[in-house]
Formats: structure tokens, C-alpha cells, sequence
């Protein structure tokens, strides 16, 4: 073969070259941003997920709040309803004393 053949066959060899490289290149490029596109699909949804277990959590402390209320009501009623019990059977044994 000529030098010219050579050249001819080499610079074939580099244009599927250079292509096989681009197809690559694009393939990669595809998959990168099909990528990309899914997780910022996953990366919202889990933020629509993290608003909504904030909201249960705001939710859960304001019922937890009433409860802990209601309870100290009931603590200080009992207190009340034990001091007036105590108080009620000392007068009852102080008046058979008597």
C-alpha cells in the first residue's frame, strides 16, 4: 500500500473513532440527565413527605399540649378533692372525740 492508501485507511479509522467517542460522549450525557431528572422527581416527593410528618408533628405536640393540660387540671383537682377528703375525716374524728 501507498502512503496515500495509509492515510486514507488512518483518517477512516479515526472519523469511527471520533464517532464510537461522540456516541459515547452522548449516551453518557443521556444517562447523567435522565439521572438528574429522577432525582429531583425523588428529591420531591420526599420534600412534599417531609412537610407532611411536620405537619403531623405540629399536630401531634398541640394535642399533647391539651393532654398535659388537662392532666394538670385533673392532678390539681385530685389534690384538692384529697385535701378536702383528709380534711372532712379529721373533723369526723375530731367531733367523736367530743
Amino acid at each position: 500500500m501507498t502512503e496515500e492508501g495509509e492515510g486514507v485507511i488512518s483518517k477512516t479509522w479515526e472519523r469511527h473513532a471520533q464517532t464510537v467517542l461522540a456516541l459515547v460522549l452522548t449516551a453518557l450525557l443521556i444517562w447523567v440527565g435522565d439521572t438528574t431528572q429522577k432525582t429531583a422527581v425523588v428529591i420531591g416527593q420526599l420534600q412534599v413527605q417531609m412537610q407532611h410528618m411536620t405537619n403531623e408533628r405540629d399536630d401531634d405536640q398541640a394535642r399533647l399540649d391539651k393532654i398535659e393540660e388537662r392532666l394538670m387540671n385533673l392532678e390539681r383537682d385530685l389534690s384538692s378533692l384529697h385535701q378536702e377528703v383528709t380534711r372532712n375525716t379529721n373533723n369526723r374524728r375530731n367531733a367523736r372525740v367530743d
